[in-house]
């Protein structure tokens, strides 16, 4: 019984803690493990999601300010010339 506990149910939660934590620090480089199609795989699933939805808004994020730098450079070009 310890053994298919161990198995089934306290290492795949240790992963997915551990997954969690990694996110909650701001590791989005991290691997989220692949549980299969139980409840776990499901959690897991959601965080890998989560992660990827992470990494998305920040690649967004970038591009706003690399539109909004340019922008200032050519309002600052406009001033430069008046």
């Amino acid at each position: 019984m310890g053994y298919f506990l161990r198995k089934r149910v306290t290492s795949p939660l240790r992963q997915l803690a551990a997954s969690a934590a990694g996110l909650a620090e701001g590791d989005l480089d991290l691997d989220i493990p692949r549980l299969g199609d139980d409840e776990f795989g499901s959690f897991a699933n959601q965080l890998e999601r989560m992660r990827t939805a992470h990494i998305d808004s920040i690649h967004g994020l970038n591009q706003s300010i690399y539109g909004l730098e340019e922008r200032v450079k050519e309002v600052k070009g406009m001033y430069k010339g008046a």
